[in-house]
């Protein structure tokens, strides 16, 4: 990127001041190199006279000494050659330092311009604006009607979910009832089971009860078998002696009575009944295990079926549980949007049954403004067409008839005409002033209070009104 300040050329620069020559020195040219031709280094050339040069030649024949060189002079003059060059150098770089800033603020000054001329154009736009209102106020009317468009699109389709909801609601409801009565019918049959299992618990209770007894029963048989068999033994044993004593102590040939053969009769019908009661208390007692053992089983398979039938209805009835704490929050969530779309609903019909009143209470007074208008026109066009009838059925020194005013002329209103009289004629403001300006019936016609003199030509305009003798 080259500098902006190569190029730069400047006149020569002296201590007194750049552009200005002292002690009669001659001009110098001073050239500023760019920055983009190697490291930037200043070069100054000048040429410059020396006062040897300066100095005028005499010519002769041999030298003078006025034509040798002063070196005192001469290295002066170096010396102050080389200040002014050091001086010029430090003109120089202040120079550029100025030269920059004046470029750098010629840069920033353009920049504001264009900011300016922006800032110009978009106010300049602006003003031009106004040009395009119209299709400003239709595109918003048009966007507002889109609004009010899907604003209703939105409240029908609200009111149509609402009314889905509030379907969803009763069915809701419904299910719920249902599902209440199930849970009823299920609470009945798990106490009614409940209840049958306790008569099942008892009925094994009982069982066991009595399988106890029969044990027991059974154990004192047992028992009292065994002290009839002892006793028997022993009775057996008696007889045993008996016989044998007997049989010691008898003649031969004595008749002996037969003991042993009827302790063997008794001891034989002991036997037979103890093996009856054995056997018979036997097979009752196996009967009675055996119903009580059936008894049991089938009670068991029972409980067992009840108590499945338990866990089956409290798993529904936790299912149910859960689907009711379901079905209460949904329901819940319903009333709640439902609420808030009847209030929603609630405040649009208040704002619209409030714009509504304020449109037909606007409109009610505007139709009151445009009757009283048209009743105002309605009078001045009657006035109207009276002075329109008077002047065009008048004729100069017609004779005329008197008639008197209807009762909506009462008013006397004061003319400005020829004659100078008022004139009994209650006339709009505006045919007043009309009347009152150009003279009109007062400067033609003379009326008394209540009464106005009319020719006999306009009697047919004023057939309405009751003539008077003529004067």
């Amino acid at each position: 990127r080259r500098d902006p300040l190569a190029g730069f050329r400047s006149a020569r620069a002296t201590p007194g001041g750049p552009g200005t020559a002292s002690r009669g020195r001659p001009r110098r040219l001073i050239r500023l190199r760019g920055a983009g031709r190697g490291s930037g280094a200043r070069s100054v050339r000048g040429s410059v006279s020396s006062a040897a040069r300066r100095s005028p030649r005499i010519s002769g024949p041999g030298p003078d000494p006025l034509e040798r060189l002063d070196l005192a002079r001469v290295s002066n003059l170096n010396a102050e050659l080389l200040g002014l060059r050091a001086q010029e150098k430090t003109q120089l770089v202040e120079l550029n330092d100025r030269f920059a800033t004046y470029i750098e603020r010629v840069r920033d000054l353009e920049h504001r311009n264009r900011a300016l001329r922006l800032e110009l154009e978009a106010l300049r736009r602006q003003q031009r604006a106004p040009a395009s209102l119209p299709q400003l106020y239709q595109q918003e009317v048009r966007g507002l009607r889109a609004l009010l468009d899907a604003g209703k699109d939105d409240k029908a389709r609200l009111e149509v979910e609402r009314d889905r909801l509030r379907q969803l609601c009763g069915q809701l409801r419904e299910r719920h009832a249902q599902e209440a009565r199930r849970r009823l019918d299920a609470e009945e049959t798990l106490r009614r089971v409940r209840q049958e299992a306790a008569q099942a618990a008892l009925a094994v209770a009982d069982a066991d009860r009595a399988a106890g007894s029969l044990r027991a029963e059974f154990a004192f048989l047992q028992k009292l078998l065994g002290q009839e068999r002892a006793e028997l033994a022993a009775e057996a044993e008696l007889a045993e002696a008996a016989r044998t004593a007997v049989a010691e102590g008898a003649p031969a040939g004595a008749a002996k009575p037969d003991l042993s053969a009827a302790l063997r009769d008794i001891r034989a019908q002991y036997e037979s009944l103890a093996a009856k009661n054995m056997q018979a208390a036997e097979e009752w007692y196996r009967s009675k295990f055996a119903s009580v053992a059936e008894l049991a089983s089938r009670n068991q398979g029972a409980v067992r079926s009840v108590r499945q039938e338990t866990v089956e209805y409290r798993r529904l009835l936790q299912s149910r549980s859960a689907e009711m704490d379901a079905l209460r929050g949904a329901i819940d969530l319903l009333h709640t949007q439902l609420e808030s779309l009847e209030g929603q609903q609630s405040a649009e019909v208040a704002r619209c049954q409030v714009g509504r009143r304020q449109e037909v209470s606007e409109a009610k007074a505007e139709m009151g403004r445009y009757l009283h208008e048209y009743q105002e026109l309605l009078n001045v066009k009657m006035a109207l067409d009276i002075e329109i009838a008077a002047y065009r059925y008048a004729p100069p020194h017609a004779p005329t008839h008197s008639a008197r005013l209807p009762q909506c002329c009462s008013r006397a209103v004061p003319g400005a005409g020829r004659g100078g009289l008022p004139l009994a004629l209650t006339l709009p403001p505006l045919l007043q002033e009309t009347a009152g300006g150009r003279g009109g019936l007062v400067g033609h016609f003379l009326a008394t209070p209540g009464t106005v003199i009319l020719p006999p030509w306009t009697r047919r305009h004023w057939h309405h009104l009751r003539p008077l003798p003529t004067q």
